[in-house]
């Protein structure tokens, strides 16, 4: 449970928006073509429009005309088919529910369309949410779906939203929220600078990602570093198909993430945007984290790690195109999991030192079982099984190697 009537799981947002815990503050309904704003309480109509143009403006009205300085949310119910052409703007202590859809109107002229701009306690909760990429044929228009900038205490949930240019959902700078979302079919096609389900960047923390991102151009899930800093204190719990790459994580040197949990499904990621072929997980600067992952069929590696440090990973590589995991750079993590059928190496360490692979199956891969280059130092490989792998089950060039346990 979250706060209040919230729960954990897109599948919910109809439930969640159809909740009598609180009663509407303003109702927005389709009849007939016909857009109807009324009083949520008494049914007195305050406007009525049938264009794009007229339907943004009923909505936007009606969240500028929430109690002036409330510090309690109000809800507003769209119910029905809208066809919107401008940002909707979200304001402090408001609730958005859409019993219905949403789509984006050809050759829309701004960049993000529900628009949270330097606003707190607020939710946004939508049933579909179509960006109707195909006809956005101005050039750099309609390509956010939802767009949260300096926020904090937020919630958004979305049952499907897809077909943006960009992102479903970006969220920058902002911090204590949770997203639970079905953000699919992002991007242009063989983009590499845009194209995610969702966009997390620039010093974002405590937040809370839930859902499924799929069949993105780009990315299922982007954390990323921003001028203000990396993200941190972090939970993700997702399953990821279909993209690019599934979860890309990504800090830097002097801002690295950290204190991230992330239990995921990283599935047949095979897009070659990044040319690749692919990648399940994709973790760069990031330290003192926990990573569950199953990571399956993916067009290169399962798991692809360099420049991170303390973190703990559990998990399953299996059937990827390259290595079932690489660790490039990076010192001190402790691995474990099953490795096995992937097309080259189960694990493989370039330049890894002080890591710990304990408690891992390493089979049936095409390679080697586990590859070490002469640039790792003081590895250890205790309670290991390592068998059946066409090139040889251990491969090791690195230096101070322990071995324990080894069947």
């Amino acid at each position: 449970k979250i706060t209040n009537e919230f729960c954990y799981g897109s599948k919910n947002a109809t439930s969640i928006i159809q909740s009598p815990s609180q009663p509407a503050k303003f109702i927005i309904e389709n009849v007939s073509g016909t857009i109807i704003w009324k009083d949520g309480t008494n049914g007195t109509v305050y406007a009525t429009g049938t264009t794009p143009s007229q339907a943004t403006s009923i909505i936007n009205w009606a969240l500028g005309n929430l109690t002036s300085g409330g510090t309690w949310k109000e809800k507003i119910i769209l119910k029905g088919y809208f066809v919107i052409n401008n940002q909707i703007l979200m304001q402090d202590y408001s609730s958005l529910r859409l019993i219905g859809k949403i789509k984006v109107a050809s050759n829309t002229t701004v960049l993000s369309i529900i628009c949270c701009n330097g606003i707190h306690d607020f939710d946004v909760v939508l049933e579909e949410f179509d960006g109707n990429k195909a006809e956005q044929m101005v050039a750099n228009y309609g390509k956010i779906g939802i767009f949260a900038y300096n926020c904090y205490n937020f919630t958004i949930i979305g049952k499907y939203i897809h077909h943006f240019w960009q992102e479903g959902i970006r969220i920058e700078a902002s911090h204590h929220f949770v997203v639970d979302a079905y953000s699919s079919y992002n991007g242009q096609e063989g983009s590499v600078s845009a194209g995610d389900g969702i966009y997390i960047n620039n010093n974002c923390y405590e937040f809370e990602i839930f859902g499924r991102y799929n069949n993105n151009e780009r990315n299922g899930i982007t954390l990323e570093v921003g001028d203000a800093g990396a993200c941190r204190q972090a939970t993700i719990i997702a399953r990821v198909e279909g993209n690019s790459h599934g979860l890309h994580i990504e800090g830097s040197d002097s801002s690295p993430c950290y204190d991230i949990l992330v239990v995921v499904q990283a599935l047949s990621n095979t897009k070659d945007s990044y040319g690749d072929n692919g990648i399940g997980v994709r973790l760069s600067y990031v330290n003192d984290s926990h990573i569950r992952a199953i990571c399956k069929a993916n067009g290169g590696r399962g798991i692809s790690i360099s420049n991170a440090y303390h973190n703990a990973f559990d998990v399953v590589c299996k059937d990827n195109g390259v290595f079932g995991l690489e660790i490039v750079n990076s010192d001190k993590n402790r691995i474990s999991g099953t490795f096995d059928g992937n097309e080259q190496d189960g694990i493989h360490g370039d330049n890894a030192d002080l890591n710990s692979f304990s408690s891992i199956v390493v089979c049936d891969n095409g390679r080697y079982g586990i590859s070490f280059t002469d640039t790792c130092i003081n590895n250890i490989v205790d309670g290991a099984i390592i068998t059946g792998n066409a090139g040889g089950n251990f491969v090791n060039q690195g230096t101070g190697t322990t071995l324990g346990d080894i069947e």
